[in-house]
């Protein structure tokens, strides 16, 4: 109960005290028991148990603290000062992450520590807030590493994000329909914009990209269809591809979907469902005008699970479910009287796999408190592994191998790696989280160098140089596409040329020694001939099935 400070009436109140769920096909269970509550009602203690069987699997624990007193000058009881999250399992030492929060005098958010003190916290702050309470700018750091920034900027009303700048200070644009909130124009950090156009439901209808083609999209209801229980359907025209449209029956659910096949003519592939409205069955790709013959089937026992599938093969896919409780499921391929890839997986409360039968023998799997495995053993051999504070793995233990250790920053960045060898690898990183140089136990450097200043070509990979005398540098068109790749090893160049038709597609490739191929479409988007340079036939394409498949092609001499 609650007595009011006003007149020392008492009032009742009740608090959530525990959530119970029950998985009655495999006996599992999951109990939330919210413990202790503080004088304001906020949950300061809540504790989720998984259970098999009436057998505890493990915990989640969460204590949050609100006490206003270490980092809450605004003194709003509302606001946590601390979150610790604790994991635990029978047999296996608990794991625990503990999360800090400052607010500003007005209850904003301001710092925020992740994996507070420990070797791998990470500190976020917000700040430069506008009128409408949205930090403008997010400051992301940790002990040993360059802070990272990032901010955005909003519209007059403090609704939408006009601009988004990222940690090496590029920005993209954004232009919005107000109504709606969806985007009507997008420009990236090199300046190309993409157009977005939507209809009276606010689905799109046109997207125009960057270079100049544009994909059409529309919704239309179906009153004259032959198609049975079709009521709307849908069209995709990207110029330079297949025109796509997908039928839809009163429940919105996919019953016929049509492309245009190699030859311009409509490829249909059905889709059916049984009196319950399950997926019953799917056709093969099939010519317009004519029947679907093969299809893949779908059944299901009294529980609604799919426990056969068919293929239009005559092979039959089959999930045998073991009795309630046991957690455990069977799968197999058949044909006929033939039975093969037969699988049996059992599965803990929390639906991770304990061991997994095959004709090869047994896979057996343990996992720490918070769930990452701990060994997998295999014919008997043990593969173990361990974790770092951010649940990243640090060392990796195998028969084969050895014993592997890799460790991450704070941004979680592998930075090095040593082998059973003792050979180590080190990488380093932009602020964008680019790798920047990998170095070798034997003085071998690898270094990626990306454009970081010349507008309209930010962010592009402009080489990669290993310290052997050999790189690679790459160029690019106005569009971001490549244009040119070199190859350098010692004092010889090796250079490709490559490009493009309006439409976007691959029209021409070029190497140094003057050899090249020339690509050639059909009317529908579809790849029809490569030439050389003299024109000489090098593939040409014949005919094909519904399903894409090439039945015949000619190759040049």
């Amino acid at each position: 109960h609650i007595t009011s400070s006003q007149n020392g009436t008492t009032r009742f109140k009740s608090y959530l005290d525990k959530q119970s769920y029950y998985d009655v096909i495999n006996n599992n269970q999951t109990f939330t028991e919210y413990i202790t509550y503080d004088a304001y009602g906020n949950i300061t203690e809540a504790k989720t148990t998984q259970a098999s069987n009436g057998n505890i699997a493990g915990t989640q624990t969460t204590t949050t603290t609100y006490t206003g007193a270490v980092s809450n000058p605004s003194g709003c009881d509302y606001l946590p000062d601390f979150t610790t999250t604790t994991y635990a399992r029978p047999g296996e030492a608990s794991i625990s992450n503990s999360t800090q929060y400052w607010w500003s005098a007005d209850g904003k958010p301001w710092i925020e520590v992740a994996w507070r003190n420990t070797p791998k916290a990470v500190t976020t702050l917000y700040f430069d807030y506008n009128a409408f309470g949205t930090p403008l700018g997010i400051s992301v750091s940790a002990t040993g590493l360059d802070t990272r920034y990032s901010s955005a900027t909003y519209d007059s009303k403090g609704r939408y994000p006009i601009t988004k700048t990222d940690a090496m200070g590029w920005t993209l644009a954004m232009q919005y329909d107000h109504r709606t909130g969806q985007v009507t124009k997008a420009t990236d950090i090199n300046g190309l914009t993409t157009l977005y156009q939507y209809d009276g439901f606010g689905r799109t209808r046109l997207t125009e990209f960057p270079d100049g083609l544009t994909l059409q999209q529309s919704m239309q209801w179906d009153l004259n269809s032959t198609i049975s229980n079709a009521c709307y359907y849908t069209t995709s025209t990207l110029i330079g591809s297949p025109p796509q449209k997908v039928w839809y029956d009163r429940l919105g659910r996919e019953i016929l979907a049509q492309s245009i096949d190699f030859a311009g003519q409509p490829v249909n592939a059905k889709t059916l469902y049984d009196t319950k409205g399950r997926l019953w069955k799917t056709s093969e790709p099939y010519a317009d005008g004519t029947t679907a013959t093969q299809f893949t089937l779908f059944d299901y026992d009294a529980l609604g699970r799919n426990y056969q599938t068919t293929l239009p093969t005559g092979v039959k896919h089959v999930t045998n479910y073991a009795a309630l409780s046991q957690n455990q499921i069977t799968t197999y391929a058949s044909y006929g009287n033939d039975t093969w890839q037969t699988v049996t997986k059992t599965m803990n409360a929390f639906g991770e796999p304990v061991s997994i039968t095959d004709q090869g023998g047994t896979i057996h799997y343990q996992y720490f408190s918070n769930g990452l495995p701990r060994s997998i053993t295999a014919n008997g051999s043990t593969i173990t592994m361990t974790y770092d504070l951010h649940g990243i793995r640090d060392t990796l233990i195998d028969p084969d191998a050895g014993l592997i250790t890799t460790f991450y920053n704070n941004f979680d960045e592998l930075t090095t790696q040593t082998d059973a060898r003792q050979n180590t690898y080190t990488m380093t990183y932009d602020k964008l989280g680019r790798m920047i140089t990998r170095s070798g136990p034997y003085g071998e450097l690898t270094s990626w160098d990306y454009e970081n200043t010349q507008a309209g070509k930010l962010g592009q990979l402009n080489g990669v140089t290993m310290n052997n005398g050999t790189a690679q540098a790459y160029t690019y068109d106005v569009l971001g596409r490549l244009n040119t790749q070199t190859e350098t090893t010692g004092s010889h160049e090796f250079t490709k040329t490559y490009s493009y038709d309006a439409l976007g597609r691959l029209q021409n490739e070029y190497w140094h020694t003057g050899f090249g191929l020339n690509y050639q479409y059909n009317t529908w988007g579809y790849m029809s001939q490569v030439t050389t340079p003299a024109n000489q036939p090098v593939w040409q394409a014949g005919s094909f099935n519904a399903r894409g498949q090439a039945t015949s092609y000619n190759l040049g001499s």
